[in-house]
C-alpha cells in the first residue's frame, strides 16, 4: 500500500490476501474467477485492482474489500462473426468459437 502498512499477494490459486507489514499477519483473504495474474495499489490506496488472463480485472474499494468495478477486456477473437466463414475445418471453427467468435 502506499503507506507501507499492507502488502496484498495473489497467484495460481486464485486467491488475494491482504497482509499487515508490521505483523506479517493475514488482514483478510477472498477469491478470484481465474489465478491472479497481477495485484496492486492505487495510487492514493483508495483501490486495489487484481488482474487474471482469463476473466475480467477486478477493482475493490481498498477499506471495505468490496467490489467497485470490473473491466472486460475482449478477447483477440470475441465477438467475431464467423458465419459464413469458408476454409475452416472443424477443429479451426471449434477452437474460434472457444475463443469467443460466434455464430
Amino acid at each position: 500500500s502506499p503507506d507501507g502498512s499492507r502488502v496484498l499477494s495473489g497467484g495460481n490459486d486464485r486467491n488475494l490476501c491482504l497482509w499487515a507489514t508490521e505483523t506479517g499477519e493475514g488482514l483478510h483473504e477472498w477469491s478470484q474467477a481465474a489465478p491472479v495474474g497481477a495485484v496492486a495499489f492505487s495510487p492514493d490506496g483508495r483501490h486495489i485492482v487484481a488482474g487474471t488472463m482469463a476473466a475480467p480485472i477486478c477493482i475493490y474499494d481498498a477499506q471495505t474489500l468490496e467490489p467497485n468495478h470490473t473491466l472486460h477486456i475482449p478477447q483477440p477473437y470475441e465477438g467475431m462473426d464467423i458465419r459464413g466463414a469458408t476454409g475452416l475445418s472443424s477443429s479451426q471453427r471449434s477452437t474460434l468459437l472457444s475463443l469467443g467468435a460466434n455464430l
